[in-house]
């Protein structure tokens, strides 16, 4: 993983290749068609790995124990964006690689239904209406995605990123129930 990771860091998303992953992480072509099977399996599974950070980040949220919307906005919105940074900014170009894919539609489609859930979890003693609070979250990540690409191309600090991510979650599930 962190080979392709570094491949597409380093040469561009369209240069990783399992031939190029097997041979920069010291394996033979084989031992990197029989982990992933295709370019594809290989995109899906970084994918996966940004996926558990993402959860690590509403799990983290979870146990914050903040008392409010606003504080939960914070923690959730900082850990977020924290994460994606983890990532770096080849995350968003595999994420894109995936999307023009037929084949992986639905395990897009999978995927992001699964970290709505996971956000969903995390507001819903604030916002107890679960399918208006789905619909809002599909949204929010939207803005999550957007902003982290932000601070990622440094057009945007995190400070800044983190504390309008916030106010945007604040402001949408704090009149999403009505």
């Amino acid at each position: 993983m962190q080979a392709a990771l570094g491949i597409a860091r380093d040469e561009g998303v369209d240069a990783l290749t399992l031939a190029r992953v097997a041979e920069r992480s010291g394996v033979t072509k084989p031992i990197a068609y029989e982990h992933f099977g295709t370019r594809e399996g290989l995109l899906i599974a970084l994918i996966q790995d940004y996926d558990e950070r993402m959860l690590a980040a509403c799990k983290a949220t979870l146990n914050s124990r903040g008392d409010t919307l606003q504080d939960v906005a914070a923690i959730f919105s900082a850990s977020y964006i924290d994460a994606c940074l983890e990532m770096g900014p080849e995350i968003a170009a595999i994420f894109n690689a995936l999307c023009v894919g037929k084949d992986t539609q639905d395990f897009l489609r999978t995927w992001r239904a699964g970290l709505v859930d996971a956000a969903s979890s995390v507001f819903a003693p604030f916002v107890p209406s679960k399918g208006r609070r789905d619909l809002v979250l599909t949204g929010i990540l939207g803005a999550a995605e957007a902003l982290s690409g932000e601070v990622m191309s440094r057009a945007v600090s995190r400070r800044r990123a983190v504390d309008t991510l916030a106010h945007i979650i604040g402001a949408s599930l704090g009149t999403s129930s009505r």
